[in-house]
């Protein structure tokens, strides 16, 4: 659990990584449930964490993309483009233009994103005296509720590092490779919260039936349910949670 010990971060901004293309299901980003996009889901549900000073949307130059930028437009959010490919300088190029002393990284995928668990994961790096807080090593998060929180100099520091293709578009092995160079913090769920075993992320259409089936049944009682409420959902149709089973990421 986070200390009551902060440190002083003068601005924290969620970067959501985003683009159409996709070998799996291409444009699912702009794909929609009840006449909005998972994208437009996303931003809001991630906008409602407490410890955010803004969030935007980081997608690439791609021709393609603009259908994003332009969405972007729509909901009122932010959009810088950049890098195709290289992810990692994406986020730094991203997170200079934010003017940001700290980045949550938080992919298209994550939809169903719980504010709680940014705000849980937020807390965990201002209590630490670190560069990198996050929950990717730990094998504890349900997929789709893994996050990584960098200060902006070490993304700076990290990002004129040799790294492989790889590893830049994954943005986190860089900080992992280089685990001599910069502390970083691993993040375990709370007990309420660990589901290593399901995958909430979108990346096939079986992905999205189960994340339209999520937002249709919770909203009619809480549109802003929580990751507990996910779960706790899950495991009580047998068939969604079979569609959400998943050998780990």
């Amino acid at each position: 659990m986070p200390s009551s010990r902060k440190r002083k971060v003068a601005r924290i901004v969620a970067i959501i990584q985003a683009r159409m293309g996709s070998a799996r299901l291409p444009g699912k980003v702009l794909m929609e449930v009840d006449g909005r996009t998972m994208l437009s889901y996303l931003v809001e549900r991630v906008a409602r964490a407490k410890n955010l000073d803004d969030v935007i949307v980081a997608t690439s130059t791609n021709p393609e993309n603009d259908a994003i930028q332009k969405e972007c437009l729509k909901l009122g959010v932010g959009c810088f483009r950049g890098d195709e490919f290289d992810v990692l300088n994406r986020y730094f190029e991203a997170s200079q233009w934010t003017k940001a002393d700290a980045v949550v990284r938080i992919t298209s995928d994550d939809v169903l994103m719980d504010p709680d668990v940014v705000d849980y994961t937020v807390e965990c790096y201002l209590s630490q005296d670190c560069d990198c807080a996050t929950s990717y090593t730990t094998r504890s998060f349900p997929e789709g509720s893994v996050l990584s929180v960098f200060s902006q100099s070490s993304l700076n520091k990290v990002n004129r590092l040799p790294q492989t293709g790889y590893e830049r578009e994954h943005v986190i092995l860089a900080f992992l490779r280089y685990k001599d160079l910069f502390n970083v913090v691993e993040i375990s769920a709370p007990s309420k919260w660990q589901a290593y075993h399901l995958s909430l992320a979108l990346n096939t259409y079986r992905d999205y039936t189960l994340i339209c089936e999520i937002i249709r049944e919770l909203s009619k009682k809480n549109k802003h349910f929580g990751l507990g409420d996910v779960l706790t959902f899950l495991k009580s149709n047998p068939r969604l949670y079979e569609l959400a089973h998943d050998e780990g990421y």
